[in-house]
């Protein structure tokens, strides 16, 4: 949100991520280590900053600490995503593989982080997103009057808990984004729109159909502030579907600001706001703890609109 390094929350917080978590143990905590990382080259300056110690600008120790992540959370990967993938534990099998579309959600929002700052990704680790993200969208559906699919994306299709095995709201957006950063790390920032075609014709098709189907998915299926699709008394995780829903929009260079015929920013904005506490925090139900802590800052996320510098 603009703090600069030198704010002692700031400070504490990566002293504490350094000397606890340089290792993350999680695939989902190694992609979140690295996007803190990579956002301090976006940390306000401070005057008389040392741009050489990472001070409002990705100096040595940060950009030595976002390399070494990269490499750790590709060792992570399985066969074309991942999952929890869990450091010195056996993990026992996972229903439906060892990927999940959330999980590759995160990871590949911390690659294009890293991508923003200069530490890019094999195109093949890429076309491995794109290729797991539609392997997990609902199959063809009737069209409806207008012509149009609604197709959403589930956590892992076929999943035989409530709500895993189907599409919901968060899930649908995070794979509407990893569609959209796929392509966009393979065009080499637009500059090549040609890249994904000439490597795969079929799949770039399967791409575009996809996002189409599944952003008419959202707006049959909107709501400003609960997640689509969730049952209530699970973990309806209401600030995570608002972040990818961010992320899924603002990544996207077609969309205008709309959903449809909703405006969904200035929507979730004010259900965000009204839900506030007076301390300055957020805390709603069917969210894992701590929740204050995760639904204040998917909130501020969101808020921020975050996800628009990666793509400048």
């Amino acid at each position: 949100s603009g703090m600069p390094l030198r704010h002692p929350a700031v400070r504490r917080g990566f002293a504490y991520l350094e000397k606890h978590h340089r290792w993350p143990a999680t695939s989902p905590e190694t992609s979140m280590v690295l996007m803190a990382v990579t956002a301090t080259a976006h940390a306000a300056p401070v005057a008389g900053a040392d741009t050489s110690k990472g001070e409002g600008r990705l100096g040595a120790r940060y950009r030595g600490w976002a390399q070494d992540l990269v490499g750790h959370l590709l060792k992570k990967r399985s066969a074309t995503g991942w999952r929890y993938n869990y450091e010195g534990r056996r993990e026992p099998p996972q229903i439906g593989g060892p990927e999940d579309i959330i999980s590759t959600h995160l990871a590949a929002m911390a690659l294009l982080s890293a991508r923003s700052i200069g530490v890019k990704t094999r195109d093949d680790v890429w076309l491995d997103i794109l290729r797991y993200t539609l392997s997990q969208q609902e199959p063809s559906s009737r069209p409806d009057d207008a012509g149009r699919e609604h197709r959403g994306f589930a956590y892992v299709l076929g999943h035989n808990i409530a709500d895993e095995g189907k599409a919901t709201g968060g899930t649908t957006a995070c794979g509407i984004a990893n569609i959209l950063m796929a392509r966009y790390a393979l065009s080499d920032r637009g500059t090549r729109p040609e890249a994904l075609r000439t490597i795969d014709a079929t799949l770039d098709a399967r791409a575009r159909q996809g996002v189409s189907a599944a952003m008419a998915w959202l707006e049959a299926h909107w709501h400003p502030y609960e997640t689509p699709g969730k049952t209530r008394g699970s973990k309806v995780l209401h600030h995570h579907w608002l972040w990818a829903l961010e992320t899924a929009m603002d990544l996207n260079p077609l969309q205008p600001g709309r959903l449809g015929r909703y405006s969904w920013y200035s929507e979730i904005a004010d259900a965000l706001i009204g839900r506030q506490h007076d301390d300055g925090s957020w805390h709603s139900i069917g969210t894992w703890e701590p929740a204050g802590v995760l639904d204040t800052g998917l909130a501020i996320l969101f808020l921020e609109r975050a996800s628009r510098s990666l793509t400048r």
